[in-house]
């Protein structure tokens, strides 16, 4: 519930970028077509709304994988997360291996950016068009 409020703005801000661009006159003219709801919804609205879903649930997943500070205060005693097994793994040893899982993380989220960059555009996401 933690990380759902936390990602929710991001996904609501996401969607949102999409349903400004979204037209619903090709909706009307699928079912004024003959075609039913649920095939207009399908095939219709949301290839419309594809890109923010996607977009906003990607940022969604790397807010919620990356934050530390909210997963150590959600976790019980049988799940540990990746976030939380690199901050324990750092308290005991000193080599390599954590800042090599690092890069990793950080080689992810980049991608993950110009993944949705590319996808809805990070002004547009942003607010700033």
């Amino acid at each position: 519930m933690g990380h759902t409020i936390l990602t929710f703005p991001f996904v609501v801000r996401a969607v949102g970028v999409a349903l400004s661009r979204y037209n619903p006159t090709l909706e009307e003219a699928a079912t004024n077509l003959g075609g039913s709801p649920l095939r207009v919804f399908w095939h219709v609205t949301l290839p419309q709304l594809r890109s923010g879903i996607f977009a906003g649930g990607l940022f969604a997943f790397i807010l919620s994988f990356d934050d530390f500070a909210i997963t150590i205060f959600l976790i019980d005693s049988n799940t540990v997360p990746l976030p939380v097994a690199m901050y324990h793994y750092m308290e005991w040893h000193l080599d390599p291996t954590l800042s090599a899982v690092s890069a990793v993380l950080i080689v992810m989220s980049a991608l993950v950016t110009i993944i949705i960059d590319r996808l809805v555009g990070l002004d547009r996401f942003l607010g700033l068009r």
